[in-house]
């Protein structure tokens, strides 16, 4: 598994086991592995969880990005590779290094920061750009105030889909990376 590459998931720690939120990352981790992409999270609970476990039931490979900073957090136990970090900063480029493209669940402050990190790297041209799916209704508001007052390139905002849910992120990365390339 994993021949169309690696996708970055970005979700919070909180979505609990048998909740919605955890449900959608759950079916998102199994159309992922599906559609034949290797599956980062940052490799503790909720969202990153949910996403690992759906991953594995479809049989691809999942790797944790974890940090030796937060001491009581345990890693899920549906990660094949853990790739420990010394802080959130690395912790965070170890995620977005090496991604073909992300998908960022319902934005929390720890979402929200990946997102807007990955973004930041497009501006200042250290990272190409690569298609980032944001799933849930919540982003539409977010990126509301943004278009809104321009805090972010135009062209920075092409490489952005928002949809409802995994179904439509899976079709999205889908048209990305075409089968065979």
């Amino acid at each position: 598994m994993g021949k169309r590459g690696r996708i970055a998931v970005f979700g919070r720690a909180d979505a609990a086991p048998g909740g919605e939120e955890y449900g959608r990352a759950r079916a998102l981790g199994r159309g992922l592995a599906a559609a034949g992409f290797r599956v980062a999270t940052g490799g503790y609970g909720g969202v990153m969880e949910a996403v690992s476990l759906g991953a594995r039931e479809g049989g691809a490979e999942t790797e944790g990005v974890l940090c030796t900073a937060f001491r009581t957090r345990i890693p899920n136990s549906y990660l094949d590779r853990a790739v420990w970090t010394d802080d959130l900063f690395a912790r965070t480029r170890g995620l977005v290094e090496g991604a073909d493209g992300f998908v960022a669940m319902e934005p929390r402050v720890g979402t929200l920061s990946e997102v807007t990190f990955v973004w930041a790297l497009w501006k200042a041209a250290l990272l190409p750009p690569r298609p980032m799916v944001l799933v849930g209704a919540a982003w539409e508001a977010v990126l509301a105030p943004l278009n809104q007052f321009a805090v972010m390139e135009k062209n920075l905002l092409d490489y952005l889909g928002c949809v409802p849910g995994p179904a439509e992120a899976l079709e999205r990365l889908g048209r990305a990376f075409p089968e065979g390339t």
